[in-house]
Formats: C-alpha cells, sequence, structure tokens
C-alpha cells in the first residue's frame, strides 16, 4: 500500500510482515497443531482423561490462545490483503469455530444442570475441535497442491459423475424389477437399490447377492451374475478410473506450474545476483580509478616546482606543433609581430592560478590555453586566405567583362577595319 509516494509500512510492522512469512514461525504453528491433535486423541481415551482433564484443559487454552495471536499477527500485518488468500480465510474459518466451540464449553460447563438437547449441542461443539487438525494443510505446500487440484478438478468431474449416477439408476431400475421379490432388504424400492448398488462399487460382499439369489430362486442366479459383472466393469472399472485420470492429469499439471514457477524463481535471483555481482564489479573499478587519480595527485603536489617549469615548456612546444601543422603566419607575409594581439601566445602564468583548484589541474591549465591560441591564429589564417580567394575570383570575373566588350565592340565596327 502507498501514501503519497512512500510506503505506509511502519517498522514494526514489516518486523511482524517478515515474521509471520518466515519458516520458523510456519513451522512452530505446525507443532503447534500437531501438539493440539495429540491431546485430543488423548482426550479421547476415558482412563487418561479422567487423570489429567484440568491439565488438558490449560494447555487447550493456551494453544487456543497462540491461535488467536498467530490471526491477530497476520491480521495486523497484511490488513486488508489478509482476505486475498482462500488459505487465510480459511484459517480464520477455523479458528472463529474453536473460539465458539471453546466458549460453548466454558459456558456449559458453569451451568448446574444440563437438559439433553444442551448436552447434545455441547458433544457437537466439542467433536469440532478435530477441524483444528486440518489447519496443518495451510503451512504444507505439497498438500496445498492436491487440495487445489481436487478443487480445480470438479468441474471436470462433472460429466463423468452424470454418467456414473445415469448408470446407477438404469441398473437400479433393473434389480428393482427382477430382484424385488428376491431380495426386498436389497432392492426393495429405487432408493435401497440405489444404496445397495452403490455399496455394490466397491466392490463390498459382491459375492453375497450371488449366494442368497442361487439360495432362493436358483434360475435367477445366472442373470443377477451377468447384471453385476456388466455394471461392476462400467462403473468400478471404467467410471472411478475416469476419476483417478482426471485428478492425476490435473495434478501433473499444477506440479508443472510448481516446477516452472520454481524456475523462473531461480532465473530472477540468478539474474539479481548477476546485476549485483555486475555492479559490485563496476564499485570496485570505479575506486581503483579514483585511488589511482588520487595518487596521482598526491605524486603531482610532491614535485613542486620542476612541475610548473615543465609545464610552462610544454605549452611553447604544443603551440609550435600546432602552428607548424595547421599553417605558418610567415607563409602569407604575415609574422609573429603582425599578428593581432588576441592571436599572440601569451604565458600562461598567472591566469587561473586559484589556489583552490588541484595541483594537476593548474598543470594542465597552460596547455589549454597554448592550444586555444593556436585555434585562434589559425582561424584568423584561415580568413586571410578566404580573402584572397574572393580578391581573385573578382580580378577573374573583372577579366572576364572586359574580354567580352572588346569582343563585341570589334565585331560591330566598320567593315574596312577587318
Amino acid at each position: 500500500r502507498r501514501n503519497g509516494g512512500k510506503a505506509a509500512f511502519s517498522p514494526f510492522r514489516l518486523f511482524v510482515s517478515r515474521l509471520v512469512k518466515s519458516t520458523m514461525f510456519s513451522n512452530f504453528i505446525l507443532g503447534v497443531i500437531f501438539l493440539n491433535s495429540v491431546l485430543i486423541t488423548l482426550q479421547m481415551v476415558d482412563s487418561t482423561n479422567l487423570v489429567a482433564a484440568f491439565y488438558f484443559d490449560v494447555i487447550d487454552k493456551v494453544l487456543m490462545g497462540i491461535y488467536i495471536l498467530e490471526l491477530s499477527l497476520k491480521l495486523y500485518a497484511y490488513q486488508e490483503r489478509f482476505l486475498e488468500s482462500g488459505w487465510n480465510i480459511f484459517d480464520a474459518f477455523i479458528v472463529s469455530i474453536s473460539i465458539f466451540e471453546t466458549a460453548v464449553y466454558t459456558f456449559l460447563n458453569n451451568e448446574s444442570s444440563i437438559s439433553p438437547a444442551i448436552f447434545r449441542l455441547f458433544r457437537v461443539f466439542k467433536a469440532l475441535r478435530a477441524m483444528r487438525a486440518i489447519r496443518a494443510i495451510s503451512f504444507l505446500k505439497n498438500l496445498q497442491v492436491i487440495i487445489v487440484t481436487l478443487l480445480k478438478s470438479i468441474p471436470a468431474m462433472g460429466s463423468i459423475i452424470l454418467l456414473l449416477l445415469l448408470i446407477l439408476y438404469i441398473f437400479a431400475i433393473i434389480f428393482v424389477t427382477l430382484y424385488k421379490d428376491i431380495m426386498p432388504l436389497k432392492f426393495g424400492n429405487l432408493w435401497l437399490a440405489m444404496f445397495s448398488l452403490f455399496q455394490l462399487i466397491t466392490l463390498d460382499d459382491w459375492s453375497e447377492y450371488y449366494y442368497v439369489v442361487r439360495a432362493v430362486d436358483p434360475s435367477m442366479a445366472e442373470t443377477i451374475m451377468v447384471y453385476m459383472t456388466i455394471f461392476i466393469v462400467l462403473e468400478t472399472f471404467i467410471c472411478m478410473n475416469l476419476f483417478i485420470a482426471v485428478i492425476v492429469n490435473n495434478l501433473e499439471r499444477a506440479n508443472m506450474r510448481e516446477r516452472q514457477k520454481r524456475k523462473r524463481r531461480q532465473e530472477l535471483l540468478a539474474k539479481m545476483y548477476e546485476d549485483q555481482h555486475e555492479q559490485a564489479n563496476n564499485k570496485r573499478i570505479q575506486s581503483k580509478k579514483r585511488r589511482r587519480t588520487k595518487r596521482k595527485a598526491k605524486k603531482l603536489d610532491a614535485k613542486g616546482g620542476g612541475s610548473s617549469t615543465n609545464a610552462e615548456a610544454e605549452p611553447r612546444s604544443t603551440l609550435e606543433a600546432h602552428g607548424s601543422g595547421l599553417g605558418d603566419p610567415g607563409s602569407d607575409g604575415e609574422d609573429e609581430g603582425n599578428l593581432p594581439e588576441r592571436t599572440k601566445p601569451r604565458p600562461s602564468d598567472g591566469f587561473f592560478q586559484d589556489e583552490r583548484l588541484p595541483l594537476w589541474q593548474r598543470e594542465l591549465q597552460p596547455t589549454i590555453l597554448a592550444l586555444l591560441a593556436s585555434l585562434d591564429h589559425n582561424v584568423n589564417v584561415l580568413h586571410n586566405h578566404q580573402r584572397t580567394l574572393d580578391e581573385l575570383v573578382d580580378v577573374t570575373v573583372a577579366q572576364n567583362q572586359q574580354s567580352q566588350a572588346h569582343a563585341a565592340s570589334t565585331l560591330s565596327g566598320p567593315p574596312g577595319t577587318h
């Protein structure tokens, strides 16, 4: 969540968020759920419960307090994002039921006389404690994948369930029609027949139907064997295997998605590591350059006056090199004395001698001034060349005009003059 461009997390909330997301916290809550399951198992043993009922009750309330504390920390850390996860909603539902069960249990224990209806209600809420063990799903990723896969498989299994019920209905009508009088307890009506055939899908005592029919009416024994064989093949070996195929296919897809997520996460982490490594290398290189520059500056500072002498000699040699390469003023009939004042080489002493500048910058200033003077001089020479070329062009144009005028006057003169 953002507020004015800044994160709205306080330091304590950030600490709580990291705590509830940590593996240590999840393992601790998982251990509490396991301990609570063991406690409920011990309470189911009458001999143990009679001896340690008080201690069991105290431990149960402590574990309940841990559940409430865990839920409160998650609500504080996630706030409105708490409802974005279905597993958080599931945990809140289980903890709410447990709180309600504990409140009812405490209230009924304080009552002196309990009616049978209230006692039955007490037993129902006491049985709801077993739902706390289901919370282990929220902390085991593999179980979460399986549960999510089963839920996503329900739409795909809808057509298979419809086919199973249709076959069950058809065979229930057949068995009621043929074996109602022989086995009234199994096929007395449509509902009994459907229940008996559903039991037959599990292959539970399927041979008992054959022996009962053969004992009552041997002529119908062969027909019931044929019908049962067809029903078991269709329902048990085909429809049930279709259920398994859909679930296994969806589970494989879910595992593939998890592998792809892990692969993308590893690639992202590897890229982040490479970027950090590259940034660290760049920082090391820049740090080495800065140290090298500082060492050079220290060496220049240590040279003292010798550096100044070299720096003054360098501009003169640089100026001579640039002057000879870009143009010689003497070639145009000009010498250094005839140059404009702004193009004459000037000593660098006294220019930009600011003591606040580093020594190596002050040492480079004469060279820079010499280069600027040489550039200015060569620009002036270029302008002189350009003026000379312009004058030559003007003279040539004037001569051409005179030649054309003379030729025209000669052609227009008297014939005797030719």
